[in-house]
């Protein structure tokens, strides 16, 4: 009997806390947890759809830059959009569905294909991403914040963001009239035109290094005969130029556009300093200063020949790049590269072939490794094999380049085309060998 009047007081005591703490919650929110996040899917999807101009938008990927959209919500769940991804999407406007969901909070979702989806595109042929990843974008977003300027979610993937802003009245006119792709190819002309752009900012030049595929971007200077360079900065395309939302660091400059002014343009700080971008007939940074600092390598990707490659260096890479399906090794890859990998310390190349069964994924890498001599007069390099082919299963096709390494001294420098940088590797013994290379 006293167990049971114990038991009787215990759960009454339980039963008078729950309801003063349900009191208690009632009191302070006045409204239940679902009917808070109802309230607060009602608000973002208002604000989306009632701004009357829509809204300029950038989307991070993880593999390759941002990328810059226009975007118009309707209440009927259809979204409008243009893109900076190529030139079919920065001139015809894609419609599709979306939906604000509640999924632990607001979940704007992009429900039927658009141009976002070709980031998120798994097969490499779509937008060249990782086979199954595509680029490393999203395609739906948690709400993280929203002001009355800007709503800001988060990918639920890859975390990636999506920034929305309002668009005005005569910029949601320029995006419907084709002005987006007007714009880009602008910029994209301005930087083929001058490869070597540069800014001078407290009396030193630094030099621009823009790779309109990948879109990002990044600056180096000369101080003090040392190199100094900056770390690389993802951009997207706006109506004025480009924009780099985490900024870009030149010097004490934190860069964070670049903007058209007629037909001169200018690096723009957050704070509204200019710095107008100017055009050498030669490097700043000459590229025998930056390889293995800023560049570690320069590469030769899987069935990629670059523009300025001779047709002997054609050939050499072909040699490699076209022997990996046919069984040349005595085996059957899918993907590869060569790779001349740069060690200042020991003073030494490293020539790497990778394979790859699995587009990629992984594989097996063969590697010879030179030692070299620079001669700072003529900016040439000899190379001497330090250790011959070990690892992996390409030794037998990597045996032109190989050869033509050893063959004299090679010179390195800059090549460009429609804007982005590339090395390019001569023979100076042999200079009917040109290959065009990606820097790493």
């Amino acid at each position: 009997m006293i167990l049971k009047n114990i038991f009787t007081y215990i759960l009454g005591l339980l039963l008078l806390f729950t309801g003063c703490a349900k009191q208690e919650v009632d009191l302070l929110f006045n409204e239940t947890p679902a009917e808070r996040m109802g309230k607060l899917q009602a608000e973002v999807l208002a604000q989306l759809t009632e701004a009357p101009n829509g809204w300029k938008v950038y989307n991070q990927t993880l593999s390759r830059g941002n990328y810059g959209y226009f975007m118009q919500f309707d209440a009927n769940n259809r979204v409008k959009m243009i893109a900076d991804i190529n030139t079919n999407s920065a001139a015809n406007m894609k419609e599709s569905a979306y939906r604000i969901r509640m999924v632990n909070g607001p979940m704007l979702g992009f429900e039927t294909h658009n141009y976002i989806h070709l980031l998120n595109d798994p097969n490499p042929g779509t937008m060249g991403g990782v086979r199954g990843d595509g680029l490393k974008s999203d395609i739906e977003f948690d709400l993280v914040k929203k002001t009355a300027d800007s709503i800001v979610f988060k990918g639920r993937r890859y975390a990636t963001d999506l920034v929305l802003t309002p668009a005005t009245a005569a910029e949601k006119a320029s995006y419907e009239k084709g002005d987006y792709l007007v714009q880009i190819e602008k910029t994209k002309a301005f930087f083929k035109s001058n490869p070597v752009a540069y800014a001078e900012i407290n009396n030193v030049k630094y030099q621009f290094f823009i790779n309109m595929n990948g879109k990002v971007l990044d600056a180096a200077s000369l101080q003090d005969g040392k190199p100094v360079f900056s770390k690389v900065s993802p951009f997207f395309f706006t109506l004025k130029g480009m924009e780099m939302p985490d900024t870009l660091k030149v010097g004490p400059a934190n860069l964070r556009n670049f903007s058209f002014e007629g037909e001169k343009i200018f690096a723009q700080t957050k704070e509204g300093e200019k710095f107008e971008i100017k055009s050498s007939t030669s490097a700043i940074v000459p590229l025998t200063d930056l390889i293995g600092l800023k560049f570690p390598s320069i590469r030769s990707p899987y069935l990629t020949y670059f523009p300025g490659t001779s047709a002997a260096g054609l050939t050499i890479l072909k040699r490699y790049h076209e022997n990996l399906a046919n069984r040349a090794t005595g085996y059957t890859f899918n993907h590869g590269y060569l790779d001349l990998k740069w060690d200042l310390v020991n003073k030494r190349i490293t020539l790497t072939g990778f394979a790859s069964q699995n587009g990629g994924t992984s594989g097996w890498a063969t590697t010879i490794v030179y030692d070299y001599t620079f001669d700072a007069a003529t900016k040439q390099y000899t190379l001497k094999k330090r250790t011959a082919a070990t690892g992996g299963y390409t030794a037998v096709i990597m045996d032109q380049m190989d050869a033509f390494l050893l063959s004299g001294p090679i010179s390195l420098d800059y090549y460009f085309e429609s804007g982005n940088a590339y090395g390019k590797i001569k023979g100076v013994s042999k200079p009917e060998v040109e290959m065009t290379l990606q820097l790493q």
